[in-house]
């Protein structure tokens, strides 16, 4: 693990220095960052800019792109840093570019290069302008549910923009299916939606089993087309699972021992520990037990004890694991190896992985220097230029 931080350091080393210039200038910022704007035939509107973070002396050019930037004029298109800018736009009589379009104003800076004048780019803010679709269209935005524990309550909440040119009555379901199984539908509510305008929709059931369960958000408006959303809820049930566990210890030694359990509650569990037995057929060979810990809400994470393996011979052994929760418990036999020597197997990939990062290392420190040396001969050679001229 410490071979991985120290090869991550080394990459983020050379990354800071390829990209000095562009992570200084990220630096700037664009405000306001992102303006919402509602399509009109013929709607005139502008926005002012300011550019954060730039020198009094730093050139700066604007200009738009995306959607609608053939419509977009500047009160300055080239200034300094310190000064504002205004975007005016002047949309068109009518358009097909229907639903929400991204409008990016940008500003670069403009910099004298050896080979003349040259500009970089730095920042951007997105104007997002909303065309109606024509007749009805509506769209599900959002469409959220609540995680639970089995025989609560499910909360389903769906978010519905009417993005059409007409008001419009929605309606609104949630189809539920176990694997591909169907369950029931739920339904959310009717509502009268007028133009651009967003309602939200709830439900709610109960009496779920533990499990992972679809949920299909339905929209509709009248339409031929119906919209429709996806999700994904699981229902929490009183469970801790054992899902990873140490496979191989060193005999003659005292061994960290690590399982790895997850959570299938909706709620924290408190005091989740775990015993394991390790021993052959012939006979009882070690007992431990780890400290407890807490465990939230679907989470997973690790128990740590120690095996002593001094009196276990090498070969395969059982090992049972049981843990220990909410007067519940979780059993699971599985397999370790006690290996002898020093050189496990984990022990031997490490070996491997220290040496190919090690290597990794020296291929990295040679590139910073060969690179160090070439900016450093770049730079003697321009200022034997200048002292020239």
């Amino acid at each position: 693990m410490e071979i991985k931080k120290v090869v991550l350091l080394i990459f983020c080393a050379v990354f800071l220095i390829l990209n000095y210039e562009n992570i200084c200038a990220s630096s700037l910022g664009l405000t306001p960052a992102i303006i919402e704007q509602n399509f009109e035939p013929n709607g005139k509107f502008l926005a002012s800019f300011s550019v954060l973070g730039a020198s009094e002396d730093q050139k700066l050019f604007v200009f738009a792109e995306g959607d609608f930037s053939e419509y977009v004029t500047f009160d300055k298109t080239n200034f300094t840093g310190g000064t504002s800018f205004t975007a005016y736009i002047n949309l068109p009589a009518e358009t097909t570019k229907y639903g929400e379009n991204k409008l990016y104003i940008k500003v670069k800076e403009v910099f004298e290069a050896e080979t003349g004048i040259g500009t970089k780019l730095e920042i951007g803010a997105l104007i997002i302008i909303r065309v109606p679709y024509p007749g009805k269209y509506a769209e599900i935005k959002s469409f959220e549910i609540t995680a639970t524990n089995e025989n609560e309550s499910v909360v389903f909440i769906s978010k519905v923009e009417n993005m059409g040119s007409q008001d419009i009555t929605a309606n609104v379901s949630v189809d539920i299916f176990s694997e591909e199984q169907f369950i029931e539908s739920i339904f959310l509510g009717s509502k009268e939606i007028k133009i651009r305008e967003t309602k939200n929709f709830a439900g709610a059931t109960k009496g779920y089993k533990a499990g992972v369960y679809n949920a299909t958000a339905i929209l509709d408006y009248g339409s031929a087309v119906k919209d429709e959303n996806e999700k994904q809820f699981k229902v929490g049930g009183l469970f801790v699972d054992i899902i990873n566990w140490t496979s191989e210890i060193i005999q003659g030694k005292i061994s960290e021992f690590e399982i790895e359990i997850e959570s299938k509650w909706n709620n924290n569990i408190e005091n989740v520990y775990a015993e394991v037995n390790i021993s052959k057929k012939e006979g009882l060979g070690n007992v431990f037990k780890t400290p407890s810990v807490k465990l939230g809400r679907w989470e997973k994470t690790k128990l740590k004890g120690f095996v002593n393996a001094e009196n276990l011979g090498s070969g395969e052994y059982e090992a049972k694991i049981i843990l220990f929760y909410e007067g519940e418990t979780t059993e699971k036999i599985v397999n370790v190896k006690v290996v002898s020597g020093e050189l496990s197997t984990a022990a031997i990939k490490y070996i491997v992985f220290a040496v190919i990062g090690g290597l990794g290392i020296l291929i990295i420190i040679t590139v910073i220097v060969v690179l160090l040396l070439k900016i450093n001969k770049l730079k003697k050679v321009n200022k034997s230029k200048r002292i020239k001229k």
